[in-house]
């Protein structure tokens, strides 16, 4: 795979992810539904693979290290965790049969979104 074909599908990755952790966090505030739990898992999935993408097109294309690109890297990784925790602790809650989330973790949700947004943003602003 070409470093410009994987970039291409890192960003189509990424912004998919934008697109469905929007649509499920912000549905799911109202009633947890089967369909936001599988959003936010392919939210996650597109994620996880679209970073990896661009950590192999960085590696390959050896990357000028800026402080605004170690911080989006930093960012972006605890970004991922901080998704990955909301989708486990989401799944448990949809096994428990409740369609309604606690409040704490609905706003930890949109925290985890806001941080998710934010390092998106800046990946825009990185060379």
């Amino acid at each position: 795979m070409s470093v410009v074909s994987m970039l291409f599908a890192a960003i189509i990755l990424t912004t998919i992810a934008l697109i469905l952790y929007t649509w499920s966090i912000f549905k799911m505030r109202k009633q947890l539904r089967k369909s936001h739990v599988i959003g936010l898992t392919v939210s996650w999935l597109c994620d996880f693979v679209g970073t990896l993408l661009f950590f192999l097109v960085g590696q390959q294309t050896k990357t000028k290290v800026t402080p605004m690109f170690v911080f989006h890297s930093l960012l972006g990784y605890l970004a991922l965790f901080l998704m990955l925790i909301l989708l486990v602790m989401v799944i448990r809650q949809w096994k428990k049969q409740s369609n309604q989330l606690p409040s704490a973790l609905r706003n930890y949700a949109v925290i985890a979104w806001l941080v998710w947004v934010i390092d998106y943003l800046t990946g825009m602003m990185v060379r």
